[in-house]
């Protein structure tokens, strides 16, 4: 077991007296983990992993008392035998939902409407829509509108991606519920921590997430880094370990007010939540209009997941750029942080604003926990089952 991880058990409803849902989940990571057991101590939950299963996923989730199938996909069986697996899974478990989620899952909502009962809805999640993930691939628009078109019920992860569904594709879309990236309420820190600020009396500001070292990738942030130091912000990264590691260790050597620290994982209990309260602002600035690895489609319309676990967990302001669209439909309504046209502006934001939004987005924290939206979602179920077929 992970370290930090204290094992507890897990009340899940027994599937004969709660509402039935069986879980079909395309590239089942560890961070599904949390969001299915939020939702299996809500409704009679099955799970299946179909296709790609990353390493100790599957471990992880028998952890906390879940257990999962694993299904191949239709290009790896072939459609037929792929259907007749579906069929039996269906016949066993008897769901009244089926909610299919998120990567690269699309082509296979009318295989699915085919063969769920009349009574039964399906229910489509996702995080990054396909055509935006892809755009320059022909054939997805054709997938993404069928896959629409085939569900009772759609949940994404921001408002600008049911209207970018609605404008690429002309149509009006299935009753759609709005679930951002969030995170066990277990993983959230209560205590006080003491912030690096109190003691120097400068602002630090963290990046969190995936990094490249290649200066055309829209995650190359040696640029940004060396903007928000020269404009007097201190700069903690805590990138995802990997190749990259290597490049930002160096120049945390050269760079004395930026400091390369190791990534946190934020299943680990309190541990990412107590380390980010140290900070006054998680940043989020990928390059708009990177020659490689171009993910401007994406961002202007969700939530880059490890970006923001910093905003989320440790109860700090976020500062971005205008073009994060998903992003700033929470951000601004809700005053959790501030929005800048050039990265200089941010050692220019006055401490006791900083320290206002802080106070503001610390009681904020407890929106974006799985526990939250888990009951959101079974609503949603309900209403869906309410309507007509």
């Amino acid at each position: 077991m992970p370290s930090g991880l204290r094992s507890r058990p897990v009340r899940f409803k027994p599937e004969a007296a709660a509402l039935r849902v069986l879980a079909i989940v395309s590239n089942f990571k560890w961070s599904h983990t949390d969001y299915l057991v939020a939702l299996g101590q809500l409704v009679g939950l099955r799970v299946v992993a179909c296709g790609e299963v990353h390493r100790g996923a599957i471990d992880n989730a028998g952890r906390w008392g879940l257990e999962v199938s694993t299904l191949d996909r239709p290009e790896q069986v072939g459609t037929e035998e792929w259907v007749g697996r579906v069929r039996r899974m269906l016949d066993e478990h008897r769901p009244e939902v089926v909610h299919v989620m998120y990567y690269h899952h699309e082509a296979l909502m009318p295989l699915l409407r085919n063969e769920i009962d009349p009574g039964c809805r399906l229910v489509m999640e996702c995080r990054d829509p396909i055509t935006a993930l892809r755009p320059q691939e022909s054939g997805w628009l054709e997938v993404e509108r069928k896959a629409l078109a085939s569900v009772d019920g759609l949940i994404v992860v921001s408002r600008a991606t049911a209207e970018y569904y609605q404008w690429r594709h002309e149509m009006k879309l299935a009753p759609w519920l709005v679930v951002p990236h969030a995170f066990a309420r277990r993983t959230m820190g209560r205590r006080v921590v003491d912030r690096l600020s109190e003691g120097d009396g400068r602002v630090h500001l963290a990046l969190v997430g995936t990094a490249s070292a290649d200066p055309q990738h829209s995650r190359y942030y040696a640029n940004v880094i060396e903007q928000l130091t020269e404009a007097g912000v201190v700069v903690h990264s805590h990138f995802h370990d990997g190749p990259e590691s290597d490049f930002y260790a160096r120049l945390a050597k050269t760079n004395h007010d930026y400091f390369a620290h190791p990534t946190v994982p934020f299943r680990e209990e309190t541990l990412l939540s107590d380390l980010m309260a140290r900070y006054d602002l998680t940043g989020v600035f990928h390059q708009l209009n990177a020659k490689g690895k171009n993910e401007g489609a994406i961002l202007r319309m969700c939530l880059p997941t490890k970006a923001v676990s910093g905003w989320f967990h440790g109860g700090i302001p976020l500062v971005c750029f205008p073009h994060y669209g998903g992003i700033l439909e929470y951000l601004l309504p809700k005053g959790l942080g501030f929005v800048v046209d050039e990265l200089s502006e941010v050692a220019r934001i006055p401490r006791a604003e900083i320290e206002q939004v802080r106070q503001r987005t610390h009681r904020a924290r407890e929106f974006f926990s799985h526990e939250v939206h888990a009951a959101r979602v079974i609503e949603f179920y309900r209403r869906l089952l309410e309507l007509q077929p």
